[in-house]
């Protein structure tokens, strides 16, 4: 697993100097980005347990339910566990 306690600004430098895992190399174009799916998937799931969100596996986002100003209210998803609402943070 990557350092847990790698700060957001670490995987900025460790892509700007090319030793970052997802493998970005500098005066490279996004289409030229390589990375291996795997770390990335690490990364992207320690980044988001860092910033205290909870994490829903093999689940769908199927609707979403909006206010009279179009903010959103609700998220409606489902999974093995069945239909299930997410309200929003206010």
């Amino acid at each position: 697993m990557l350092a847990p306690a790698m700060r957001e600004d670490e995987h900025l430098r460790l892509f700007h100097t090319g030793d970052h895992p997802c493998g970005y190399w500098p005066g490279r174009v996004a289409r030229d980005l390589v990375f291996d799916p795997e770390t990335l998937k690490l990364l992207l799931e320690e980044l988001c347990l860092q910033a205290g969100v909870q994490v829903q596996l093999y689940t769908r986002v199927v609707a979403a339910v909006k206010d009279e100003r179009n903010r959103l209210m609700l998220a409606l998803t489902e999974s093995k566990s069945g239909r299930q609402g997410w309200p929003a943070r206010r």
